[in-house]
């Protein structure tokens, strides 16, 4: 089962409980992995987690310029967080699991209409509400 959750200020112990994450920034990949493997990630990167430092917190400080007062270096910093993960071995290795992803799950679209007629979404929509409550089986 895949789960999606968008969480913005992770405590450690809820971050450890995710598989995988992927940190954006500005809509681009700055991460993406296990959460335990992310310190040794960024501190080979030039950028060591300081001790006694939250990795949520510092994977939310170092890949945002909201924070602080926007300058230059924020964001010569941001690109290079991009630019470094589309370089890097895991960033490779995730693209050509993509690709192989894409190529396995063609989904013909050709005669579909662009919005599912309205009875196919309340379906989709009561069938979703079901499962959150527990009322349909695994």
């Amino acid at each position: 089962m895949t789960v999606i959750a968008s969480i913005h200020q992770p405590s450690t112990s809820t971050l450890q409980l995710f598989d995988n994450v992927l940190l954006l920034s500005k809509g681009e990949t700055v991460y993406y992995g296990p959460p335990k493997n992310s310190r040794e990630y960024f501190r080979g990167i030039g950028y060591p987690v300081p001790e006694n430092t939250s990795i949520g917190e510092f994977m939310v400080e170092l890949s945002n310029a909201d924070f602080e007062e926007h300058n230059v270096n924020d964001q010569d910093r941001l690109e290079r967080l991009h630019r470094v993960w589309q370089s890097s071995i895991e960033g490779n290795v995730l693209q050509d699991k993509l690709k192989i992803s894409e190529s396995k799950t063609h989904f013909p679209t050709e005669g579909l209409p662009t919005t599912p007629p309205f009875i196919w979404q309340c379906a989709i929509l009561l069938h979703r509400m079901m499962m959150v409550r527990g009322c349909l089986g695994d």
